[in-house]
């Protein structure tokens, strides 16, 4: 996880009473949304107006912050949040965490153009801003829950991405937030509460009842087929029967035989792949 001033830290801790990230220390209070926007145009406006040692202290404020928020972060207010700490990543003179900080941004908010009184043209901010493609992306699957929902970015989903950091969010069905993080592509997620982890199903065994089910319509339909040839093989060969019917019992013996002959290699087939292949 890309660092900050370690200086600036320290004092944005000591003014704001937030505690460390979370699942090291409770939060002191909860945080509003309303009072991260109030973090972040804060960072803004140090940046706008060059003052780098009150930039540094707002960005560690709003990095303690996330873990502390209430609610689920909105999709603008994650991109934001991205771009100030690709700022500080910036300045802070560590190009590769603003670059992927910057990138979460754009995948976040693709439409987003810097204000000039912010990012003026000409500033180098702005080709940092660019340089990842976000065509690379690399994924990991979250562990599946039950009575909450991953948040990434704002966005419910079943992964994080790897090649970018991410506003991370553990919401329950009430609304409530369990986990909420800030997480840098090689960070490892806060623990989540095993009670809304879903509840892990054995996989079925014994055969595969479709296949099964074939089968055995397989097998009635190939032994009713046989049934009627045997009937007509009796019939031809039976001397009371009329010399004008025996070509048609011969056509029904022949048919009836081969397609018996057939379902049944289709009835065994399908009862061999049942306990080949397993129950789906």
């Amino acid at each position: 996880m890309p660092s900050f001033p370690p200086i600036a830290a320290a004092v944005a801790f000591l003014a704001t009473g937030v505690g460390p990230a979370f699942g090291s220390a409770a939060c002191p209070a909860p945080m509003a949304a309303v009072d991260l926007d109030a973090l972040l145009e804060q960072a803004e406006g140090s940046f706008e107006s060059a003052d780098l040692p009150g930039f540094e202290k707002a960005v560690a404020q709003v990095d303690k912050a996330i873990p502390c928020l209430s609610e689920p972060v909105s999709v603008g207010r994650a991109a934001r949040v991205h771009r100030v700490m690709g700022l500080g990543q910036f300045t802070a003179q560590v190009p590769e965490a603003a670059a992927q900080a910057f990138a979460a941004a754009r995948k976040a908010d693709p439409t987003y153009d810097w204000p000039e009184i912010l990012v003026p043209p000409g500033n180098p901010v702005l080709a940092v801003y660019t340089s990842q493609d976000l065509r690379k992306a690399t994924w990991e699957p979250f562990p599946r829950l039950g009575s909450a929902s991953w948040i990434v970015d704002g966005r419910g989903t079943s992964r994080r991405p790897t090649s970018w950091p991410a506003v991370v969010q553990v919401v329950r069905k009430d609304g409530t937030v369990d986990v909420s993080t800030y997480a840098w592509p090689d960070d490892v997620l806060p623990a989540v509460d095993p009670s809304l982890l879903a509840a892990e199903t054995a996989a079925p065994t014994g055969p595969n009842r479709p296949l099964l089910y074939v089968a055995g319509g397989a097998t009635l339909a190939s032994a009713t087929l046989l049934m009627v040839s045997r009937v007509a093989w009796f019939n031809y060969w039976d001397p009371e029967t009329p010399y004008a019917d025996l070509p048609g019992l011969r056509a029904r013996t022949n048919t009836c035989t081969v397609s018996g002959a057939v379902v049944g290699g289709v009835a065994v087939t399908a009862a061999a792949g049942a306990f080949w292949v397993g129950r789906w």
